[in-house]
């Protein structure tokens, strides 16, 4: 199958197809911490697929140190 593209509300993001015929993707993008003051966060991704209207969120919990 051919790749796809994941759209957020900064840019564009390649999906890079690993088992077309599962239909598995492999979705990278990166977040600069730089401006981020030192301590404890927690980041949601909310992956939403249109043709079978679902949802699924991914939350974790991550720090940044000085």
């Amino acid at each position: 199958g051919s790749d796809a593209l994941v759209t957020t509300e900064d840019e564009d993001v390649p999906a890079i197809a690993l088992n077309a015929s599962e239909k598995i993707y492999w979705v990278a993008s990166s977040v600069p911490l730089s401006s981020f003051a030192a301590g404890e966060y927690e980041v949601t991704v909310t992956v939403t697929d249109a043709l079978a209207n679902r949802n699924w969120d991914l939350t974790r919990k991550f720090s940044v140190a000085e």
